[in-house]
């Protein structure tokens, strides 16, 4: 549920992302990429095309995620799947492949305007979709539960993911040991600038400026101890995390006609627009979901002609009709939440189930993904 729309809807509010899809072709209907965010005739039948393919796209970032959270056959508590060799590590390393492939043909093609977009894919797309896998799962927690989470327990869900966008390839600083005590090295140092890494799920990072500094100095005669470690008044991973989603939030978070179009498009996916659309305009909130271009329904009847008068009523009963099972929908979710959160015997079970869960998902992914590979494969032969 966070991670549609929260993390979805809302992170496709950045306009750069939108454009690394758009000249991808990537969950983008093709309306939007030939029309740049104008209207575009479109036909039903091309309409389910791009429904079906978005959905089977979102289906394969689903399955890199499943592979990332199974659990392991053998122990439930031990996340094999992100060890060297298992499943999410795997499928994560292909993810971080396929960024590079991407990035690299697109700085090459004539198609991307680097001056206006910056890097495709670069530290500041990565953090804030890690961000959005991470920060807002926690965030939709909370705003469904009523009540904050554990520290212990949003600690080690960050730390999780600090290690999935290490894998990413997410710079994160490493604390090494120097003859004047512990200090900061980022793990892809630049040759012209030493930028401290952003590493959105680590500890916070204190930034000092050292009298004996030289602007001029080259790499190897800066000054390390500029970047200090975090201390134990500074190294609240959770301050740091959210801080950070909020910096990325405020000078990122512009949304334009083209973003608009790509949202309609995800909330018409499988049907139940009104009800994906009033769920999202609860979690986002009205002011972004009115930048987002969700319209809120409304339960006004409109007098002015027996036709109006018809239709508008049928829309006053739909949006109550809606209303009652969104809350309905998000009341229980809340009690499950608070269940869970506040006995221990209802969480081991929730655990198990989702692990369950999560490990039919994964199985059904591979066959759907086989499948369509087969069906690659044996048009590429008969091309051929």
């Amino acid at each position: 549920l966070s991670l549609f729309h929260i993390s979805l809807i809302g992170g496709f509010s950045i306009p750069q992302i939108v454009e690394v899809l758009m000249a991808t072709r990537y969950i983008v209907p093709r309306g939007l990429i030939t029309g740049g965010g104008a209207p575009v005739a479109t036909t039903p039948e091309s309409n389910a095309r791009d429904r079906k393919m978005t959905a089977e796209r979102l289906m394969d970032t689903g399955g890199w995620n499943f592979s990332c959270m199974v659990n392991d056959e053998d122990d439930e508590r031990t996340a094999a799947s992100l060890r060297p060799g298992g499943k999410g590590w795997e499928a994560t390393l292909r993810v971080r492949v396929l960024h590079a492939k991407v990035r690299r043909s697109l700085l090459k093609s004539k198609r991307w305007d680097s001056e206006k977009n910056g890097v495709p894919i670069n530290q500041e797309d990565m953090v804030g979709t890690l961000l959005a896998f991470s920060v807002n799962v926690l965030l939709g927690i909370e705003i469904i539960a009523g009540r904050p989470l554990r520290e212990t327990e949003t600690r080690d869900y960050l730390a999780l993911w600090r290690y999935i966008g290490w894998l990413l390839g997410i710079d994160t600083p490493e604390t090494t040991a120097a003859n004047d005590g512990p200090y900061i090295r980022s793990s892809n140092p630049r040759k012209r600038s030493r930028l401290v890494p952003i590493d959105p799920c680590g500890p916070r990072k204190l930034v000092t400026k050292s009298p004996t500094s030289n602007h001029d100095s080259g790499p190897q005669n800066r000054n390390d101890n500029n970047i200090t470690a975090p201390t134990s008044t500074n190294n609240d991973s959770i301050l740091h995390a959210y801080a950070t989603l909020e910096s990325i939030a405020l000078h990122l978070l512009h949304p334009d006609r083209k973003v608009q179009v790509l949202v309609g498009h995800l909330l018409r996916l499988r049907g139940y627009f009104r009800f994906r659309s009033l769920v999202t305009r609860k979690l986002l909130g009205d002011s972004l979901s009115d930048d987002l271009g969700i319209v809120a329904s409304s339960s006004s009847v409109n007098w002015m002609g027996w036709t109006r008068i018809v239709e508008s009523l049928y829309n006053a009963v739909s949006h109550v009709v809606v209303v009652f099972f969104v809350h309905l929908f998000l009341m229980c979710l809340r009690c499950s939440a608070l269940l869970t959160m506040r006995f221990p015997l209802v969480k081991r079970w929730s655990v198990r189930w989702y692990g369950l869960v999560l490990k039919r998902a994964l199985r059904a992914w591979e066959r759907m993904n086989q499948k369509r590979v087969d069906q690659a494969r044996k048009r590429s032969e008969e091309e051929e």
